[in-house]
C-alpha cells in the first residue's frame, strides 16, 4: 500500500518510511519507534503495558512451625503366637 502524494512538499533531510503496522507511507517526523522495535505512525503508536513490569510477590505456602507432633506408639507389648487356653464348657 505504499504510496505518497506526488508532490508532498520537499523538506531537506527527511525520508519516507512505511509504517510497520498499517503499511502507509509517512514522513520520518511522523514516525515513532515502539518498545518492540517497530517503526509506526503516530496513529498506530501505543505505549508498553505497565503490567509487564510487575514482579510477583513470592507466595509462602508452607505453614510456620511444626505441623504434627512426634508420633506416639499406641501399641505396647504386642505378642504374636500366644493362644490363651479355652476354659472347659458344660453342655
Amino acid at each position: 500500500m505504499s504510496g505518497h502524494p506526488r508532490n508532498p512538499g520537499y523538506v531537506p533531510g527527511t525520508h519516507w518510511l512505511t509504517c510497520d503496522r498499517c503499511g502507509f507511507d509517512y514522513k520520518e517526523e511522523e514516525m515513532q519507534l515502539t518498545w518492540d522495535g517497530l517503526m509506526v505512525c503516530t496513529e498506530d503508536w501505543e505505549p508498553r503495558n505497565e503490567q509487564e513490569f510487575l514482579r510477583p510477590i513470592a507466595d509462602v505456602t508452607t505453614p510456620d512451625g511444626e505441623v504434627r507432633g512426634v508420633p506416639v506408639s499406641i501399641f505396647t507389648n504386642v505378642t504374636t503366637g500366644y493362644i490363651p487356653p479355652v476354659p472347659p464348657g458344660t453342655f
